[in-house]
């Protein structure tokens, strides 16, 4: 549970710090910034798992997300989401990867910020 603690605490402070960013150049900008947010994984593909909680990456990753676009369309930003639920941006196959990735360029196209969420290893 204090790995937990510490990890919501680190959660809410990048959400901090990517809100100033952004809302900074949504301040300095005479148009509407867009921000592209890929909750990275999803689907097929659940990413890292937590070691006490056992919680996937592809699911924090998509709250993380969710609640960055809240906090960036209060701010004036234009957000556009990779994905909205737990959904996978290509088929399974052996070119899966290639084409979840391509999936992501393709959605960074046009924006003024592409923020990949991943988390990796943790509590």
């Amino acid at each position: 549970m204090h790995n937990f603690r510490r990890l919501t605490r680190v959660v809410c402070c990048i959400l901090i710090l990517i809100t100033v960013i952004v809302s900074a150049a949504v301040c300095a900008s005479a148009e509407k910034v867009i921000v592209v947010l890929d909750a990275g994984h999803g689907g097929y593909d659940g990413g890292a798992v937590g070691r006490d909680s056992g919680e996937l990456e592809k699911t924090i990753n998509l709250q993380l997300g969710k609640a960055l676009e809240t906090a960036l369309k209060a701010q004036g930003a234009d957000v556009i989401l990779t994905r909205e639920k737990d959904i996978a941006l290509s088929d399974p196959g052996a070119e899966r990867k290639r084409r979840d990735l391509k999936a992501r360029v393709d959605a960074a196209q046009g924006a003024d910020v592409f923020l990949s969420l991943h988390m990796n290893e943790y509590p």
